[in-house]
């Protein structure tokens, strides 16, 4: 083995030991680096939060309202499609479905003597699946100035 092959081999050695050192060197840095990350959150307080779409546009809220928390989804137009709320009084779920174009809705809540079902249409008239305060089964359907047209009970 002559001297320019002595050399050669050198180079190659010192190469790899030179390439070797700078991925070891990158590899500490990586691990100093990561290792000054904040840890995750688990856990975000807030007031209210706001969906956007695309755009920016508010499509969504869930906030703070009357003492509970409300999730409103709105449509394209801003206008709210569901809502899901639990008011402080009387501390019982209701869920909203609504067509604000026509202008009619759907109303599933929970009262203090049991659930609640309401079907509302344009013109005010309104339908209602309940049970009565005597825990009886209740239907009524109520004129667009809210007096009532028809009801059935199973009175107990």
């Amino acid at each position: 083995m002559d001297t320019s092959d002595r050399l050669l081999h050198l180079d190659r050695e010192s190469h790899r030991w030179r390439t070797l050192a700078l991925f070891m060197a990158v590899g500490l840095g990586l691990c100093l680096f990561l290792g000054q990350a904040r840890p995750q959150v688990t856990e975000i307080k807030a007031a209210k939060f706001t969906l956007v779409d695309e755009q920016g546009a508010p499509r969504g809220t869930l906030a703070m309202e009357n003492g509970g928390p409300v999730l409103v989804l709105t449509d394209s137009k801003g206008k709210g499609v569901i809502r899901l709320q639990v008011p402080k009084v009387p501390d019982k779920a209701a869920m909203y479905l609504s067509d604000p174009t026509e202008s009619t809705d759907a109303e599933l809540a929970m009262t203090q003597t049991g659930p609640v079902l309401h079907f509302n249409d344009r013109a005010g008239n309104r339908i209602r699946l309940a049970t009565n305060e005597l825990n009886a089964p209740l239907a009524a359907v109520y004129d667009a100035e809210g007096k009532k047209v028809f009801e059935v009970t199973g009175k107990k």
